[in-house]
């Protein structure tokens, strides 16, 4: 329910995509003082143009994660409107995402699928 607290309902309309999208989890561990709009930031502008949808499903802390710190676990649906993407295109903006969470957030990584 914290997480959701701040979620804005924005109802916009895209283009319908004919091109199947693809799923990939994340779990990341942060420290404390990094909360989930700030990861979502920076999520949305690592993965542009292909990023069609992000969302949180977890958070944890307990004795599985170190003091001080949090588990985050989301979602992202990458695909694009004009072409199936490519385990290439797929691998590359996952990797962008890790890079880019670790770089500005330090963010070690839990696990992903």
């Amino acid at each position: 329910d914290a997480l959701l607290s701040n979620e804005r309902k924005i109802y916009s309309f895209k283009e319908f995509s004919l091109f199947p999208e693809v799923e990939r989890d994340f779990s990341v561990i942060v420290k404390d003082a990094v909360n989930a709009q700030r990861i979502r930031q920076v999520v949305a502008k690592t993965a542009k143009p292909l990023l069609q949808d992000f969302h949180f499903f977890d958070v944890y802390k307990g004795p599985r994660v170190p003091d001080g710190h949090l588990s985050y676990a989301f979602r992202v649906v990458l695909g694009a409107i004009d072409h199936t993407l490519t385990d290439a295109e797929i691998t590359a903006t996952q990797e962008k995402i890790m890079k880019e969470l670790e770089k500005e957030l330090q963010a070690k990584f839990a696990g992903l699928s």
